[in-house]
């Protein structure tokens, strides 16, 4: 198997896994465990009233590179989720918890920018597809549900450019680590999904992600664990407070948790593999919004 395939498998495999880590059993489900006592968690993951969704989204930002001297110019992108939702009353009266997993793909480029506000020094255009969930707790209104999330990811990019003249020769060198391949990376959104009814709802939402321009499998995956189970932690501790304050208990749940996300890609926009000492990657940071429709 050559190294790519391997990598993808894994890492397809690796986030499964420690997506498992941020939710906490649900105790008044019908989950199951064997005569030692052991919670069979891949029956557990699975089980609910899941609904296929099909939602798109409009998004608008710009690429960076702490090494690039110059200037991207700021991209528009249309991106489509197809994948598996389930939003169910919690323990609690007017508080539902919302479990999403899809397969995403997406085009950003310049001309999709509708701001026509496309100045600087490299037009990129990122042709991506991925992994995610989004989990989060929210609140019942009536007819209406208002629910902030927490997303990760993994996503592969394709990244082409057209660099203007004022392009360094350090900085070409930077852009030719992309070039003719799909790069490996790690996405996280925060947002917001209002529920309209029971099939359709609108989003607001922003993503920060970082492409590698190349993986270092090991590294990676010890960056990645530290992650996952920071991502843990906070949700147990988070999940406690909406046990015990329903009003601002969702809340804290989608600061707390995308927080913890800020600060992991702060820290990734200057070691892709933090906290290891490895190279500085492409990152994208964007603003979205989109409606989606469940059958």
């Amino acid at each position: 198997m050559s190294k790519m395939p391997f990598i993808s498998v894994l890492a397809f495999a690796l986030f499964g896994v420690t997506n498992l880590l941020a939710q906490e059993p649900d105790t008044s489900s019908t989950a199951t465990a064997d005569d030692d006592g052991i919670v069979d968690y891949v029956d557990w993951a699975w089980e609910g009233n899941f609904r296929s969704f099909l939602e798109v989204n409009y998004g608008y930002g710009r690429p960076d590179h702490k090494r690039f001297t110059g200037e991207f110019i700021k991209l528009g992108s249309y991106e489509a989720k197809l994948g598996w939702s389930e939003i169910k009353k919690y323990n609690i009266d007017n508080i539902s918890s919302l479990d999403e997993r899809y397969f995403f793909g997406s085009v950003s480029n310049q001309e999709y920018n509708a701001f026509d506000d496309s100045t600087g020094d490299t037009a990129l255009e990122l042709t991506r597809f991925g992994i995610a969930s989004r989990l989060g707790f929210g609140y019942n209104l009536g007819p209406f549900s208002l629910l902030p999330y927490h997303q990760i990811g993994l996503v592969w990019t394709q990244v082409s450019f057209d660099s203007g003249a004022g392009v360094s020769e350090n900085e070409m060198e930077i852009l030719n680590r992309y070039k003719n391949a799909y790069r490996f990376g790690q996405t996280t959104e925060g947002g917001i999904k209002l529920g309209l009814g029971r099939a359709l709802a609108l989003h607001g939402s922003y993503e920060l992600a970082v492409i590698y321009p190349r993986t270092l499998f090991g590294m990676w995956l010890g960056s990645y664990l530290i992650q996952s189970f920071g991502y843990a932690a906070i949700s147990l501790y988070a999940e406690k407070i909406v046990n015990t304050s329903p009003i601002f208990g969702p809340l804290m749940y989608f600061v707390l948790k995308n927080g913890l996300a800020m600060v992991f890609f702060n820290q990734m926009r200057e070691n892709m593999n933090w906290p290891f000492e490895t190279e500085t990657p492409l990152t994208y940071v964007q603003y979205k919004i989109g409606a989606s429709i469940t059958f």
